[in-house]
């Protein structure tokens, strides 16, 4: 045990430049994310029969009926892109945060990506 312990605390200076490295990495894609996802990942829910493509915006969305979800995972800034990329690293919700990626693309040329 006594071995175990003294290699533990012997290999810490190597794994604090290796978490530097991680967190700098990190940073990165999280100001990217927020570069290309700010605000994109809220959506409108329980909207009934009403036309979701012509939702745009929470104060449509509030005055058909439905309600705006902000989902925890987001990228609207930094820190919120920091957390969101390391729990993804967890892999604990990257699911979530795929589908709200892929659901935040915006039309190509005016271009309807999901017609209903």
């Amino acid at each position: 045990m006594k071995l175990i312990v003294t290699a533990l605390l012997s290999s810490l200076p190597s794994m604090t430049n290796v978490t530097i490295v991680c967190c700098l990495f990190l940073l990165i894609f999280a100001i990217m994310g927020v570069d290309l996802f700010k605000g994109q990942f809220d959506y409108c829910t329980d909207l009934g029969d009403a036309v979701l493509s012509t939702v745009t915006s929470s104060i449509d969305c509030l005055d058909k009926g439905g309600t705006w979800y902000h989902p925890p995972e987001n990228f609207d800034n930094t820190v919120k892109g920091f957390q969101t990329l390391f729990e993804m690293m967890s892999t604990e919700g990257w699911l979530d945060v795929m589908h709200s990626g892929v659901d935040s693309v915006k039309p190509v040329d005016g271009v309807q990506m999901n017609p209903k």
